[in-house]
C-alpha cells in the first residue's frame, strides 16, 4: 500500500511548546513503513484547501497509480485575520475560506484524484480547545473586542466543529472513507491533548492520531 498524505500542520506532526513551533517526536509513519505501507507527507503548516490544491497538483503526476491519497483540510480555513476583528470589532469579515468554496474546492479535489484512479480518503478535524485558542489569538491584541465579534469564547469550538461537519459531509458527497480523528480525542480529554494554542496536538494526542492511522492501515491491508 501507498499512503500520500496532503493537508496542514495536524498531519504535519506540529506541536507548539515553549511558545515555539516544533515537530513531534513523530514515529508514525515510520511505523507505517514497517508495516509495508510507503508514506509521501507532503502536509504544509498553515495550508488551507486552496494551497492544498497547489500543492496536489504539483505533486500528482508523481504519485504512483493505486495509491491511496489521504486529505486533511478545514482547520486553517476557518481561522480569521484575528488583528482586523481586534481592530473593528464591528468588522463584516469573511474566514480565510469561506464554506461555500471551502465545499466546492475540496470536491474538485476529490473529483480530480479519482478522475486519476486514486482511492481517497478523508481526515475529519480533531477538536480544539477554545479557551486556550482565544488565549493564544488575542495576545497582543484587544481581547475584548474578539469577543465582542464572538459573542462568546465557545463560538470558537463551535465554528471549527461546523467546519469539521462540511468536511464529513463532502466525504459522504464524494463517497470518500473518513478516518475519524475527531472521535479519538474526543473519547478522552482532549483538553489534556491539545497544545497551549489551543489547536495542535500534544505529543500524546499525535500519539492518538498514530494510533489511528494504525488501525486505518491495518483494516487497509
Amino acid at each position: 500500500m501507498k499512503l500520500e498524505i496532503f493537508g496542514d500542520s495536524i498531519l504535519k506532526g506540529v506541536i507548539y511548546k515553549d511558545k515555539k513551533y516544533l515537530l513531534s517526536e513523530d514515529n508514525k509513519y515510520n511505523l507505517l513503513n514497517n508495516k509495508g505501507i510507503t508514506v509521501n507527507n507532503f502536509s504544509r503548516m498553515g495550508a488551507t484547501i486552496e494551497k492544498g490544491n497547489s500543492i496536489i497538483n504539483r505533486k500528482i503526476e508523481n504519485i504512483e497509480q493505486g495509491s491511496t491519497v489521504l486529505l486533511e483540510f478545514g482547520g486553517n480555513d476557518c481561522n480569521y485575520n484575528w488583528k482586523e476583528i481586534s481592530d473593528n470589532p464591528e468588522i463584516d469579515i469573511e474566514p480565510f475560506t469561506t464554506p461555500d468554496k471551502f465545499i466546492n474546492d475540496y470536491k474538485n479535489i476529490i473529483k480530480n484524484l479519482k478522475s486519476k484512479g486514486f482511492k481517497v480518503v478523508v481526515s475529519n478535524l480533531i477538536p480544539i480547545s477554545a479557551k486556550k485558542y482565544m488565549n493564544f489569538i488575542t495576545k497582543g491584541l484587544n481581547y475584548n473586542n474578539i469577543l465582542k465579534w464572538l459573542g462568546d469564547i465557545e463560538h470558537l469550538y463551535r465554528w471549527q466543529e461546523y467546519y469539521n461537519t462540511l468536511v464529513e459531509k463532502i466525504a459522504k458527497d464524494e463517497n470518500c472513507e473518513i478516518l475519524d480523528l475527531r472521535s479519538s480525542f474526543l473519547k478522552h480529554n482532549f483538553e489534556n491533548l491539545i497544545c497551549d494554542d489551543g489547536i495542535h496536538p500534544t505529543q500524546n494526542g499525535h500519539n492518538l492520531i498514530a494510533n489511528s492511522l494504525l488501525e486505518f492501515a491495518a483494516a487497509e491491508a
